[in-house]
């Protein structure tokens, strides 16, 4: 009876993460968030604080972008991004997008990777780093790899 409950209590506590978000997306939908406050908590604070940090280092950012629905996901597939609805951390509340508020997307040479790194810091992902489509101007969290688009698209399929 124990190894039943064992079980049950990790199958529970591996899908957490999981659960939050899925209960985190319902209040933006039911509460239409927008901006900053469709992100998921964790990712909200470490948007604000790379944002304090860009000003302090005198190189200000804006975000530009949070969630994304999935139709709008596919719309910009199109052009924009590869990613197709459901399969980008932005429909779950878990990526941003940001510009520079002199600059727009065309800073001074190194400004981007010296945003990366800031951002890295505060444990985002960057969309620079990535080989295959790199996107300078995209972060998301995935809570150090333990949040994966696979885990989560089970709660919205």
């Amino acid at each position: 009876m124990f190894d039943w409950i064992k079980l049950l209590w990790q199958t529970e506590s591996k899908f957490a993460n999981e659960k939050q978000i899925a209960k985190h997306l319902s209040k933006v939908l039911l509460f239409e968030l927008s901006g900053t406050k469709a992100l998921y908590k964790d990712v909200e604070d470490k948007a604000e604080r790379l944002v304090a940090k860009m000003a302090e280092i005198k190189m200000p950012i804006k975000i530009t972008e949070t969630f994304r629905s999935a139709k709008r996901q596919n719309e910009l597939s199109n052009s924009v991004t590869k990613a197709k609805g459901l399969s980008s951390y932005h429909q779950y509340g878990l990526a941003f997008d940001i510009m520079f508020l002199t600059w727009g997307y065309n800073p001074p040479s190194n400004w981007w990777l010296i945003l990366g790194k800031e951002g890295e810091k505060l444990s985002l992902e960057w969309g620079g780093r990535w080989t295959t489509f790199p996107d300078r101007c995209h972060f998301q969290w995935t809570a150090n790899g333990t949040i994966n688009l696979k885990d989560i698209k089970t709660y919205f399929e």
